[in-house]
């Protein structure tokens, strides 16, 4: 599923994104929403794919994050992008390094947690969730997160990031099923993101789900 947003105001208040689900089950999906923040709108947008072990090119990222006029990501305040199944190997680990920012348009007006330092792979915001069969590589969830840096108290990239992403990526849970000969591949990969305006702050937790037991989901 799409990462969910309960976004935590100062008085303690929660808005809910609601979701656009795509027509196909284990297709892309989209979704964009708004909250309020500091007198403003904040707005959000929320995708991701399930790759089943293929390349994510950079084509397919343009269209989820640009392909429809009502549900764009262009000029959004928070943009984040769950990916499950991620394959990585000694031979795509390199090309795959700063996915989000790669193909965000206007890239340098955000902040991304592609660049946090304590990432466990260096500029991929993912977590292993099933060990490849013989070594080298292994099955991952990622979720890439972008923050317009006029959500930012502070506009350096480094300071920047630490400011909007307290901590890299984590895995919040796992699956107890469909773990009899080797670990689960179902979970939810969370990312916490401060965010700064007008002297407020506001705090979302994203959420990426995958829980499915089915192999195919």
């Amino acid at each position: 599923h799409p990462p969910r947003i309960p976004s935590h105001r100062q008085d303690g208040s929660m808005d809910r994104g609601s979701l656009l689900e795509s027509p196909k089950p284990t297709g892309p999906r989209r979704s964009k929403t708004t909250a309020g923040f500091a007198g403003n709108q904040l707005r959000v947008w929320l995708g991701s794919i399930k790759l089943d072990n293929v390349f994510p090119s950079s084509g397919a990222l343009k269209k989820l994050l640009y392909g429809s006029e009502s549900a764009s990501a262009e000029d959004a305040d928070v943009i984040a992008v769950f990916l499950t199944d991620l394959l990585l190997t000694n031979d795509n680990v390199v090309s795959l390094r700063y996915m989000l920012k790669k193909v965000l348009i206007n890239s340098e007006d955000y902040i991304f947690n592609e660049s946090d330092r304590n990432l466990l792979i260096r500029y991929i915001p993912a977590q292993l969730v099933q060990p490849a069969e013989g070594g080298g590589g292994g099955r991952y969830v990622s979720m890439s997160v972008a923050v317009h840096r006029r959500c930012s108290r502070c506009r350096d990239d480094i300071e920047g990031g630490f400011d909007c992403f307290p901590s890299p990526v984590m895995l919040a849970c796992k699956s107890p099923r469909k773990n009899v000969l080797q670990p689960s591949f179902k979970g939810i990969l969370t990312q916490v993101v401060h965010l700064y305006r007008d002297g407020r702050k506001m705090e979302l937790l994203l959420l990426g789900a995958n829980l499915d037991t089915q192999d195919e989901l």
